[in-house]
């Protein structure tokens, strides 16, 4: 698929995104080549790969497996047995 300098300034418009004029021929690129990757995975034929009708849940059985405590001995704040983050972004007056 193709993708032009007009389609690109289309989907900027509908985000709701502003696009410089000379921001346009880079984006056109970048979305010509991540438009590229998935054709190439979705002509990919994987014929021993069955499809999943769920999703993986290794979470589970990861967490059987692995001693949470080496973990927890390298984490700087705890809460609860978990790790204690500052947060991303700023709650109001508070942060600030």
């Amino acid at each position: 698929m193709r993708v032009s300098r007009d389609t690109v300034r289309h989907l900027a418009r509908l985000a709701r995104v502003a696009v410089a004029e000379e921001d346009l021929s880079a984006l056109t690129a970048d979305l010509q080549g991540i438009l590229g990757a998935a054709e190439r995975l979705l002509a990919a034929e994987l014929p021993e790969v069955p499809p999943r009708t769920a999703p993986v849940t290794l979470a589970a059985d990861v967490a059987r497996r692995v001693d949470p405590e080496p973990l927890l001995a390298t984490a700087p704040s705890l809460r609860e047995s978990l790790f204690a983050l500052p947060p991303a972004v700023p709650q109001g007056d508070r942060d600030r």
